[in-house]
């Protein structure tokens, strides 16, 4: 029987050989064959609209230190080239973050990557569970009015225990015009 697009799934992965999932009155039990106590690996996906699965890790973190990432989002160049300047901005702003962020990361819309729906991935295995998104434009457009929303909308339906928020764009930031007028 096919699994319906949009539809959670899990699989498990013992540790070791004989390690199972038992369900009992509607509760999951992790069996343990071993001496030491060890959680389970659970693998969680979901059927894209294309029947291809998303497959995440969701090896239990609740011993982990609670992690908050920055989200640098801009269009994207087909320029390679181009898409620099953001990553290095975001590795200045990473090492200047002192606590505020423990992870700092840009990504893209379209042309060439890091595309931001990978990047929210990325960092949500590497154990983030608050990502503040931050629209890299200076004026409102499709982008700021449409795909970043939906891109939220879209990887909080993915990881529903993961806060993912959108700041104001660099265009709406107090100050910016007397930078302007501070830099011309």
């Amino acid at each position: 029987m096919a699994t319906p697009a949009g539809s959670p799934c899990f699989c498990f992965a013992g540790r070791r050989r004989n390690d199972r999932l038992e369900l009992h009155n509607e509760q999951m039990t992790y069996v343990n064959t071993g001496d030491e106590a060890r959680q389970p690996t659970l693998i969680f996906f979901w059927i894209r609209s294309d029947s291809s699965p998303v497959l995440r890790n969701l090896t239990p973190i609740r011993n982990q230190k609670k992690m908050k990432a920055l989200l640098i989002v801009a269009h994207g160049s087909r320029q390679r080239e181009a898409n620099r300047f953001l990553e290095s901005l975001s590795a200045e702003i990473a090492a200047e973050a002192d606590g505020k962020f423990d992870m700092v990361e840009s990504a893209f819309l379209q042309f060439n990557g890091p595309y931001a729906i990978d990047i929210i991935a990325d960092l949500i295995e590497k154990g983030a569970d608050h990502i503040v998104v931050f629209p890299y434009f200076l004026s409102e457009g499709r982008h700021v009015l449409t795909d970043i929303p939906n891109l939220i909308q879209e990887a909080q339906v993915q990881y529903p225990g993961v806060v993912i928020e959108a700041r104001p764009m660099l265009g709406e930031i107090r100050g910016l015009k007397d930078l302007i007028l501070d830099v011309v």
